[in-house]
């Protein structure tokens, strides 16, 4: 009785839940479902593994590449919404197009200082999309 419950709650409270927050939840599912590959190397993902899996001819190494940018770009324009200031993306950033501006902005910095290979991540990719989506204030 208490697992039927229990389901008919979740049941109920998915079809309360408004289409942005099934969309948290979903894209949360699937980094818990791939923090596996990020947990290998450490606490974060660092540059070069981000490199190393928006390289990859693995689609599901591919895939963790395109749900992390995706993730990052939800957390800057949520930020920005609840800041109260003007979104970054006027129209839907596609996949690819995301992958390809936040890689050529993290090798260029990387060909500066290899030193950024170690580091978060979400620093270089957060930067590159600010470059490439955001207004100057």
């Amino acid at each position: 009785m208490l697992a039927y419950t229990s389901f008919a709650t979740s049941v109920l409270l998915w079809d309360v839940m408004g289409t942005a927050m099934k969309r948290v939840v979903l894209l949360c599912c699937l980094l818990l479902t791939t923090t596996a590959k990020a947990t290998e190397l450490g606490s974060y993902v660092t540059v070069s593994a981000l490199l190393r899996f928006c390289d990859s001819n693995n689609r599901e190494q591919e895939l963790f590449c395109r749900g992390y940018l995706s993730g990052i770009t939800d957390t800057i324009e949520d930020v920005r919404r609840v800041n109260k200031l003007t979104p970054c993306l006027t129209r839907p950033a596609q996949a690819e197009e995301l992958k390809a501006v936040v890689i050529e902005f993290v090798r260029t910095r990387m060909r500066d200082n290899a030193q950024w290979g170690n580091e978060p991540a979400v620093s270089l990719a957060s930067a590159a999309i600010g470059q490439a989506w955001c207004p100057s204030p």
